[in-house]
């Protein structure tokens, strides 16, 4: 830290410019107008005019060298005013960072005007580094929060996003404020919604939580302080579970619990609440047990599923205490226990599927240790996605007699990015399983020579589709074309006599007889380029590289070609090559043609058909869960809901396979299973 020591100076200051108003000058060259600038510049240095007050005597010093006050004040002067700067950056580069960046801007221009008052630079080059690295860490502060407050508000975290921004805001006013400044009328404007639905649903934790957040925002906002004031009243154990007991006494029992886990959620909350929801959790319970027992009996299997599914779900949440004063009806439960399991037997072994995995799926929800039930569920589950997902066997493609490993190095190819992209949707048939289809296929098409052969096809067992296909054609051809090139080009110069010199020498001549001035005198030689012709050899290549593959999705069951398509990709390069000539002046240098290899160009172009005809099926078989679940609605559709639910089942077992949330799909095929269990 510079300290600012100003006593000592002032007084040897004010005694010098005494000593100076008495004295007389010995050398005789200081003139009174000097003097007065002498002083008038001490007293100026005195009231703040400090650089000014040097820069006179600086200059009275330049003038006057040997007046050792003149220099010494000045040098005092200049000392005091690195100080005063100097401390000044000191005392701002050291405060907690991050830094605004006007202070730093301010710090910056004082630095550098300091820099011109130092006698060395080590330690302005030390602040220098210090300032550098402190607006570094300014802006990557005010960088992050920027981020942070995008992420935040993508996600719709609207406080969070301006409160990013608000927390650096100080760091850079007059950009960040109006940026704050927008990001809270817009998280006023996107949570006034969900305040108004938090308290129409009665979330007044949340309300008010939400609702004083807001306030931060918008004091004065009428709509949040109507809000706030409800929460305020609201939001307590007391008001939930006076509520609970109100559902309670109607017999909504559920309601009653969801408002008696509202209440004990404070932390006010009274042992007579916790015991009132107990209470009532039990009572649901054996309700359910009752109800579902009684749907059982009515073989509303699904519906009593439901109901039981509930039931367990609340004792969950009881103590074992708790769970001793339910009475629980288990042999009932084994009752339904063993129904279900019967169902889903006698469903699987008439070949519905789908319907035999809903039976297991309901069962080991309730009782996942049921005899035998795993090793059902997952036979079911195994032959459901053989069944889901199809088969594709890539046939080596056809190859052309000049490139007879083309079309085996195609089709590895294609199965190579389907069996990555399609894995989950389709099965791609091994490589090792291939020599048992193509016997399979070879057989197939011998044994459909006839004259029914083009409509009744072929089908073979082992594939769902075959994929084949035929190289059209492939070639890499090179076309080079030779010539010359003559130029006339410059090789050189050669030194003339200029014209103009001539016609100036006469002028001046004539100039110098009738005495007047001479003109300008032109240069006497100039500069005339030599030129000669150029010739040397050129070369232009031209590459080309096509490929053109035709394919067919076959269809085995049907033997008929499901999809066909036609892809070609060509590729082409240029360039030239010269022999190269050094002519004078003139130089063209040796260049070779820079082109790919055939195999590098044909590559590329195999690359784009390969992966065309890949897209082109991937897009086909893609998303068979979706498909599977269109269909199923279709069938739905038109009531026939026992297809529907095997539809449903591949969609559901295939969107397993893909860890994909199957909620939605198994409640919509659960409404569908009592109507079918009365087939």
């Amino acid at each position: 830290m510079y300290h600012i020591r100003n006593t000592r100076l002032i007084k040897l200051i004010k005694v010098s410019a005494i000593s100076a108003a008495v004295a007389v000058t010995a050398a005789g060259c200081v003139t009174q107008d000097d003097q007065a600038l002498y002083s008038s510049s001490v007293v100026m240095f005195q009231q703040g005019q400090q650089e000014q007050a040097y820069k006179n005597l600086a200059g009275l010093c330049s003038k006057f060298p040997e007046e050792t006050k003149f220099c010494t004040d000045a040098a005092n002067f200049k000392k005091q005013i690195y100080d005063t700067k100097m401390a000044f950056v000191a005392e701002k580069l050291s405060a907690p960072q991050p830094i605004a960046l006007d202070v730093l801007s301010q710090t910056d221009a004082t630095l550098r005007s300091a820099e011109m008052y130092a006698s060395d630079t080590n330690s302005i080059n030390s602040f220098k580094n210090k300032l550098y690295t402190a607006k570094t860490f300014t802006e990557k502060t005010i960088a992050d929060a920027k981020a942070k407050s995008a992420v935040e508000n993508e996600a719709g975290r609207y406080i969070e996003a301006y409160e990013a921004i608000d927390s650096v805001k100080h760091l850079n006013a007059s950009e960040l404020a109006p940026m704050a400044q927008d990001l809270s009328k817009k998280a006023v404007s996107e949570l006034k919604p969900q305040l108004k639905e938090m308290a129409d649903s009665e979330e007044w934790m949340k309300a008010a939580a939400l609702a004083d957040r807001l306030t931060k925002l918008a004091p004065e906002d009428a709509f949040i302080k109507e809000y706030k004031d409800k929460a305020a009243q609201n939001s307590s154990s007391a008001y939930y579970a006076a509520k609970a007991e109100q559902f309670t006494a109607a017999g909504d029992l559920k309601k009653a619990i969801d408002y008696y886990n509202k209440a004990i959620a404070y932390p006010d909350a009274s042992q007579e609440t916790k015991k009132a929801l107990s209470a009532v959790q039990i009572k649901l319970v054996e309700f359910d047990f009752a109800n579902g027992m009684e749907l059982a009996s009515q073989d509303l299997y699904k519906q009593a599923y439901d109901k039981l599914a509930e039931a367990f779900s609340v004792m969950k949440g009881l103590t074992i205490e708790q769970r001793t004063m339910i009475a629980v009806p288990k042999n009932d439960l084994n009752r339904y226990y063993d129904n279900i399991f019967y169902h889903g037997q006698k469903a699987k072994e008439a070949g519905s599927l789908g319907l035999a995995w809903c039976y297991y799926k309901m069962l080991y929800d309730l009782v996942p240790s049921y005899a035998g039930l795993l090793a059902e569920k997952k036979d079911v589950e195994e032959k459901i996605l053989a069944r889901s997902l199809k088969s594709i066997a890539v046939i080596p493609f056809k190859s052309p007699a000049n490139e007879p490993e083309l079309g085996l190095q195609a089709s590895s190819s294609i199965m190579q990015i389907l069996q990555k992209q399609l894995g989950n949707d389709v099965k791609i048939i091994e490589r090792g399983a291939l020599e048992v289809l193509l016997r399979e296929y070879e057989l197939a098409v011998a044994g459909n020579v006839s004259a029914n052969a083009e409509t009744d096809g072929f089908k073979i067992k082992s594939a769902d589709y075959l994929l084949m296909g035929e190289v059209l054609d492939s070639r890499t051809e090179t076309n080079v074309q030779n010539s010359k090139r003559k130029d006339r080009v410059p090789i050189g110069t050669e030194k003339v006599r200029n014209i103009e010199w001539e016609d100036w020498q006469k002028d001046a001549e004539k100039a110098k007889q009738a005495g007047r001035d001479l003109p300008p005198e032109p240069k006497k030689y100039i500069e005339k380029p030599v030129y000669d012709y150029a010739e040397y050899d050129v070369s232009f290549y031209d590459k080309f590289s096509y490929l053109s593959i035709s394919y067919r999705v076959v269809e085995t069951a049907q033997g008929r070609v499901s999809y066909s398509n036609t892809v070609q990709s060509q590729k082409e390069a240029k360039d030239e090559a010269t022999s190269g000539i050094d002519l004078g002046a003139f130089k063209v240098p040796m260049k070779a043609a820079k082109l790919p290899t055939d195999i590098e160009l044909s590559n590329e172009v195999r690359k784009q058909v390969i992966d065309k005809i890949s897209s082109q099926i991937i897009d086909i078989f893609k998303d068979q869960d979706i498909k599977y679940e269109t269909s199923a609605e279709k069938l739905e559709s038109t009531n026939n809901l026992k297809e529907a639910v095997e539809m449903y089942a591949n969609a559901i077992i295939l969107m397993k396979k893909k860890q994909k949330d199957t909620t939605m799909l198994e409640s919509k095929v659960g409404k569908y299973l009592d109507v079918l269990a009365t087939y």
